[in-house]
């Protein structure tokens, strides 16, 4: 299985974009929609001032988006839904492969378990504190099938050239467009 379009604007739309390397909250370096030293080596030794384009940024997420995939489609034993797979590769690019694999979520999910209990493992990935809305959004797509993004908007922010993210330049970008490309 692959993440659908509405996965990708879902998840683009948690991670924000950002085309300056910056901190991220727990302070790992971070570029376009969330995209780390997983994606890009050597990114911890970039100039804080190099801009990417949102073409780039895009390209470098799609792109990583398969290591994602390939974790939830390798650990799972049960079928699911196309909504259900993109909630669990959102989980994945945010926790990483690891975190997946030896999950109480993935049992779960593989045994079958109660809505209720699914839920509750989702939520249970709730550090850093602001991450509890993603996980919310995320477990709801998982039991409903309703993404919450489908018009494509994205929080695109800017960094000060440090690697802290202005808040104060946030706006809403669409990237529905860099879906065809």
């Amino acid at each position: 299985m692959e993440t659908s379009e509405n996965g990708i604007l879902e998840i683009a739309s948690y991670e924000g974009v950002c085309l300056r390397p910056y901190f991220d909250s727990v302070g790992v370096i971070t570029i376009g929609f969330g995209s780390t030293v997983t994606e890009i080596p050597n990114l911890k030794n970039w100039d804080k001032t190099k801009y990417i384009s949102m073409q780039e940024a895009y390209d470098l997420f799609k792109g990583s988006l398969t290591r994602y995939e390939t974790a939830v489609t390798n650990h799972l034993i049960v079928d699911i839904s196309q909504s259900q797979f993109d909630a669990l590769v959102s989980l994945c690019y945010n926790i990483g492969t690891g975190g997946l694999s030896n999950s109480t979520l993935i049992r779960m999910i593989n045994q079958k378990a109660s809505p209720q209990v699914i839920r509750a493992d989702f939520l249970m990935w709730n550090k850093p504190r602001e991450i509890i809305g993603r996980r919310t959004k995320e477990a709801n797509l998982y039991q409903t099938g309703v993404y919450s993004n489908p018009n494509g908007l994205c929080e695109y922010l800017d960094t000060d050239g440090a690697g802290h993210q202005k808040h104060s330049t946030a706006k809403e970008v669409n990237i529905k467009s860099l879906l065809s490309t």
